[in-house]
């Protein structure tokens, strides 16, 4: 029984030890995977990726799109690049996450802006598809225990998976997405469009 018990943990471990690169969800490990996709939705296949890889993805709005491919055994970061770049979309990875977005060099100013940003807020976790802006907002904030003050205009939906990621980090994305800011007075966020 004992040495049955053994035979097992030790078999456990090298399965572990040999995938964990795998499920590890760092951006630096790209391990080669398959793309099997016939018509499917581009935000299916996105979420799909982000499972696999275990990295964090923010789909800006307006992304769609319909995906068509068999990619075997390629890094997941190329063979998405692939897949994005013939619908006219691009992607961005900061630590564990993934940024969809279209393709324009305009992208650039935000980009640099992103890599610069120090984030505090306690992590969180979102799943959400389609979501309505104004109830992820209010999602995040309540998370973070703060009271949120935002324009009743606001609208749009939300595609993201997100896990482990501050709070602050998500919503600055999520507002930068559909060209808000928001600033962190304490016990409140207020959100605005720049300029106003």
């Amino acid at each position: 029984m004992c040495v049955k018990f053994f035979r097992l943990t030790a078999l456990v471990l090298t399965i572990l030890l040999m995938c964990g690169p795998l499920f590890a969800g760092n951006a630096n490990d790209r391990e080669p995977m398959n793309f099997n996709f016939e018509n499917a939705d581009l935000k299916d296949v996105l979420l799909t990726v982000a499972k696999k890889t275990k990295m964090n993805i923010l789909v800006d709005p307006g992304v769609k799109g319909k995906v068509t491919c068999q990619l075997k055994q390629i890094p997941w970061d190329k063979g998405l690049k692939k897949i994005l770049k013939t619908n006219g979309l691009d992607m961005y990875i900061n630590g564990n996450i993934l940024r969809i977005f279209k393709a324009d060099p305009a992208n650039q100013k935000w980009i640099k802006a992103a890599s610069q940003k120090k984030y505090s807020g306690e992590p969180i976790a979102l799943n959400l598809k389609d979501a309505p802006l104004p109830n992820v907002l209010k999602t995040i904030a309540k998370r973070a225990n703060k009271k949120i003050l935002m324009p009743v205009s606001i609208k749009g939906n939300v595609n993201l998976q997100l896990e482990n990621v501050p709070w602050d980090q998500a919503m600055d994305v999520i507002l930068q997405i559909n060209g808000l800011e928001m600033e962190v007075q304490e016990n409140l966020i207020k959100v605005f469009k720049p300029g106003k």
